[in-house]
C-alpha cells in the first residue's frame, strides 16, 4: 500500500469513528488522528490492521447476537405460545 492509499485508509477509519467498535477498542480512535498520522509508516499499517481486526470482531459479535435473537424467536413461535 503506497503512502497516499495508507493516508486514505486511515482517514476513512477516523471518519467512521467509534461506530462498529466495541468500547474496549475505542482507543484506536481516541489516540487521535494527529498522533496516528505522525507515526512511522510501519506503525500506521499496524494501527490500520488493528482497527480493521477490531471492526471485524464487532461485526462477528453483532452477527452472533442477531442469530441468537432469530433462534429465540423461531423457538418461541414454534412453541405455540406466540
Amino acid at each position: 500500500m503506497d503512502a497516499r492509499a495508507l493516508d486514505r485508509a486511515i482517514d476513512l477509519q477516523f471518519r467512521q469513528g467509534v461506530d462498529g467498535l466495541h468500547a474496549r477498542d475505542h482507543h484506536f480512535i481516541k489516540r487521535g488522528r494527529k498522533k496516528v498520522f505522525n507515526m512511522s509508516a510501519t506503525d500506521q499499517r499496524n494501527w490500520l490492521e488493528g482497527i480493521k481486526v477490531a471492526r471485524a470482531a464487532y461485526e462477528r459479535s453483532a452477527a452472533r447476537e442477531i442469530q441468537g435473537m432469530r433462534l429465540f424467536m423461531e423457538n418461541y413461535l414454534r412453541s405455540g405460545t406466540g
